[in-house]
């Protein structure tokens, strides 16, 4: 089943995709930015808890990690 798409179809699609400023907008913010930034969900990220749970109640002092990759 091998069926190709006219011209006159991908002409329809431009610009009915033109004509729509939702489109227009996603497309031009798109081009310019990370996908995966445009479509976080900022809300959900915002009712997330950043505080720690764990409190170290003094300083403490530096320790030589040496080559162990836990810095």
């Amino acid at each position: 089943m091998s069926k190709n798409i006219l011209k006159k179809t991908l002409n329809g699609f431009r610009k009915n995709t033109l004509a729509n400023p939702q489109v227009r907008l996603a497309q031009n913010a798109s081009i310019r930015n990370e996908v995966i930034e445009l479509t976080m969900d900022w809300e959900h990220f915002r009712k997330i808890d950043h505080t720690f749970s764990d409190v170290i109640s003094k300083e403490m002092p530096v320790t030589n990690q040496k080559s162990s990759g836990r810095c």
